[in-house]
C-alpha cells in the first residue's frame, strides 16, 4: 500500500477510534483539529516551495548585476520572513513587507504595508 494510501488509512481509522471507542470526539474539537492540521501543513508547503524560490534570487557573488526593485515579503512578521528579511534587505532597492501583525520598525530602505492580502481593496493601488 503506497505511503499517501496508508496515511488516510491510518487518519481514517484514528477518527474511527477517537469518536467510537473514546467519544470525545465533537464538532468542535473535530473543526480544532482541521483547522490546526491545516496551519501546520500550509507552513510546511510554503517553507518547501518558498526557500528554493528565495535561494534562487540571492547572489553568489558580490558583484549581482541585476538588483531586485522592490521585492514583497508576505508574512514579515513571522520567524523566517525575519530571517529572509535581513538578507534581502541589502540586495533590494526597496523591500516591501506586509503582515496583518506588527511587523516593527521598518529600516530605511523598507516599507511596511499592514494588510490582510485576502482583502483585494486593501492590496490593490489607488486608481485600478
Amino acid at each position: 500500500m503506497p505511503a499517501t494510501e496508508s496515511g488516510a488509512f491510518g487518519a481514517i481509522w484514528a477518527l474511527i477510534v477517537t469518536t467510537l471507542v473514546y467519544r470525545e470526539l465533537s464538532w468542535t474539537n473535530f473543526r480544532a483539529a482541521i483547522v490546526s492540521s491545516v496551519r501546520k501543513t500550509s507552513l510546511g508547503v510554503i517553507l518547501v516551495t518558498y526557500i528554493p524560490a528565495i535561494s534562487l534570487r540571492l547572489p553568489n557573488r558580490l558583484n549581482w548585476e541585476m538588483p531586485m526593485r522592490r521585492p514583497l515579503i508576505t508574512g514579515a512578521a513571522g520567524g523566517v520572513a525575519r530571517m529572509v528579511r535581513a538578507r534581502l534587505a541589502a540586495l533590494a532597492q526597496v523591500l516591501r513587507l506586509s503582515d496583518v501583525a506588527d511587523m516593527g520598525t521598518p529600516a530605511p530602505n523598507e516599507e511596511i504595508v499592514r494588510c490582510n492580502l485576502a482583502d483585494a481593496g486593501a492590496v490593490r493601488p489607488d486608481g485600478l
